[in-house]
């Protein structure tokens, strides 16, 4: 009989034909191989979870050698900067006159400053009572220019805008166009923000305007401010009580010539140091001497004493810095031992990595949940991470051979602390101590004292270096050279 199918035309048994069910063999056949699939993803993914743990390690101990195993930065341990911290002690009766800040080039020691006869200052004008009105009753910020006149009762050359409310004022010849919409604080920032080269004010509690030249600058300093002039011009500033004679008087000056006032009462300051005859002057109140910062902010004779000023070694700015980065190293061994002795709870055993189909069936928050449980304790006694554990404690124990000192030799000792192995303690007041005395070493080694053994400077400097990384904090030394691989 012919088969119109044909020969070759393949014949499919179903179940209901044949008996068997087809479909359970083959899901059963496909779930064996996607528990095989399951199991390897699963496998691969604890493998990135442990890369990834492993790459942190290395970016926070990377980090931690980058910000204090290094002679630059606010962290940096390997400079001499950090144990060479010195501080001021500024005492008197006049003390609040001066503000003063050391940096390490600032030698130890101590001066008095005698007296501050003069404050820089440049050409001024400066206009009391503007209204009459102290306390802030006078003008305000947002009072208008259009105003102005009505307040202060003053108008000298019979000023008045014009009608398209737009005028001018001169300030060292340089012209500030001005409007009667204007305000007290627009006219401020127009005459400060001009070319005019002067700083304008207003002290509302006070009722008081000032114009101050800022000082001609050659060379890349202020020059002497005698020189320093200021030319006043315009009807407005008439208004203010800037230009008259009678202000004029009052500031020590010539009378208004052809509508112009100039003012030529700018001084340098003056101040005298140490019993000496000839005062220091400077252009600024603001200024170095001798490695020390001064600032001057009034002025005092003298007769009630002077200004003391010691320049002292600040053993607790050093320690300080000692003890930031021992945090650190605690914080990164808290964290490494912690990781090497986490493991699951009993009822977390099961707690293995999701498969896709497992998230399908989870929200965002349930997945995070689970995967939190399932990463605990997957680096658990892991070899590579101890042998790292095991140098980095070694570390507080080992001698420097090059200085041939050890941590504890400086108060740094290990101990247990909040439960954790192998942290480190810091015995303060003995590394207190030993800071002072090999801040007072360094010092010697830098010139601040005349070396007194026959040695030349560059054998000082070479045993200065060692000194700084080895005497002070010899963990750096042998965490630091354990450490040598490219960021």
């Amino acid at each position: 009989m012919y088969n119109a199918v044909g020969r070759h035309s393949p014949i499919r048994m179903m179940g209901i034909t044949s008996g068997m069910d087809t479909e359970m063999l083959i899901q059963r056949t496909m779930r064996f191989h996607q528990m095989q699939l399951d199991r390897k993803m699963r496998s691969r993914t604890l493998m990135q979870w442990r890369q990834e743990l492993h790459t942190g390690i290395r970016d926070d101990l990377h980090s931690f050698r980058r910000s204090f195993l290094t002679a630059l930065g606010p962290n940096a341990m390997l400079s001499s900067a950090v144990y060479n911290t010195t501080a001021a002690k500024v005492t008197g009766n006049n003390a609040d006159a001066v503000s003063i800040r050391t940096s390490p080039s600032s030698g130890l020691g101590s001066m008095t400053i005698n007296s501050i006869d003069k404050l820089a200052k440049g050409a001024t004008s400066t206009v009391e009572n503007v209204t009459g009105e102290t306390g802030g009753a006078g003008l305000t910020m947002s009072t208008r220019l259009g105003d102005i006149h009505k307040l202060t009762g003053k108008n000298p050359a019979g000023f008045d805008f014009p009608d398209s409310g737009t005028a001018s004022i001169y300030i060292n010849g340089k012209p500030i166009a001005i409007n009667d919409t204007d305000t007290v604080a627009n006219l401020i920032s127009k005459v400060n923000n001009s070319d005019a080269g002067v700083t304008m004010s207003y002290d509302q509690l006070q009722d008081t305007f000032k114009i101050e030249t800022n000082g001609t600058v050659k060379d890349g300093v202020i020059d002497n401010r005698s020189n320093d002039e200021l030319t006043l011009q315009g009807g407005f500033l008439g208004v203010l009580g800037f230009i008259d004679d009678a202000h004029a008087d009052a500031n020590g000056i010539s009378e208004v010539v052809g509508g112009i006032q100039t003012f030529k009462n700018g001084h340098d300051a003056e101040l005298y140091i140490n019993g000496q005859t000839t005062p220091i002057t400077n252009s600024t109140n603001n200024f170095n001497y001798r490695g020390i910062n001064i600032t001057l902010n009034d002025v005092f004779d003298g007769t009630d004493g002077g200004v003391k000023v010691e320049i002292v070694r600040d053993s607790d700015a050093a320690f300080n810095r000692i003890k930031g980065f021992i945090d650190s190293y605690n914080s990164i061994i808290t964290k490494l031992e912690g990781m090497l002795s986490e493991s699951k709870g009993r009822n977390e055993i099961g707690y293995k990595p999701l498969t896709d189909e497992e998230k399908a069936n989870m929200t965002e928050k349930q997945i995070e949940d689970w995967e939190a449980i399932a990463k605990k304790g997957i680096i658990r006694s892991d070899p590579a991470l101890r042998g790292l554990v095991s140098n980095l404690r070694n570390s507080f124990f080992s001698t420097v051979e090059a200085a041939g000192i050890k941590p504890s030799d400086i108060g740094l000792t290990t101990g247990i602390l909040a439960g954790v192995k192998s942290c480190n303690n810091i015995a303060q007041d003995f590394c207190r101590q030993v800071v002072r005395k090999t801040a007072g070493m360094l010092a010697a080694f830098q010139g601040f004292a005349v070396p007194h053994d026959g040695k030349k400077t560059s054998e000082k400097l070479q045993m200065f270096s060692l000194v700084s990384i080895s005497m002070t904090s010899p963990v750096l030394y042998a965490f630091g050279t354990s450490m040598n691989q490219k960021d």
